[in-house]
């Protein structure tokens, strides 16, 4: 959430304070930055200090709730919902691949690779990834990066070597 005014955090702050924890993860990293932009407790605007102890005890009252067993989860207990058919494993196997697997594609497009093959061969560089998971992984980064730095922007970067299958010990295979 990019808040383009102080009337404007007020405003969010004001409605967390109310009990909407819709925007609380964004009204407090906005605080902060502006806690940060003003450390002096002189040159901060007064009402900066006092919204900002109200969202901290916002944040606190939650926390606790969580560790009392009134919210099961964290994002529950901040009023986060996820899509239906979320699972942790993969978003954290994303989050962990994803830039790994568009070095690796836009290095192999770079040295001349072709494109039909490309997401093969990256594929079988990393444990436990299809060529249609490392074309997703790549044209995802691809959307936030731009075009502009690709064909090969990424030659002097090195994929670490705790990604790679040959860094991985051979997994034991059941007898049939």
């Amino acid at each position: 959430m990019k808040l383009p005014g102080p009337d404007d955090l007020r405003a969010h702050c004001e409605r967390v304070l109310a009990g909407d924890h819709t925007y609380l993860l964004d009204v407090a990293s906005e605080l902060i930055r502006e806690l940060v932009k003003h450390p002096d407790a002189s040159t901060r605007p007064d009402w900066l200090g006092e919204l900002a102890s109200g969202v901290a005890l916002e944040l606190f009252k939650l926390r606790i709730g969580w560790i009392n067993g009134t919210y099961r989860t964290i994002d529950e207990a901040l009023g986060l919902k996820r899509a239906k058919n979320w699972h942790q494993a993969t978003a954290r196997k994303r989050s962990r691949l994803r830039w790994p697997v568009y070095i690796a594609v836009d290095q192999a497009l770079a040295r001349g690779a072709k494109t039909t093959k490309v997401f093969e061969d990256v594929a079988a560089q990393f444990p436990g990834l299809g060529k249609d998971q490392a074309r997703e992984y790549y044209y995802g980064v691809r959307r936030i990066v731009g075009p502009t730095y690709s064909a090969g922007f990424w030659m002097k970067m090195k994929v670490p070597d705790s990604f790679l299958k040959s860094s991985k010990k051979p997994r034991k295979t059941k007898r049939p």
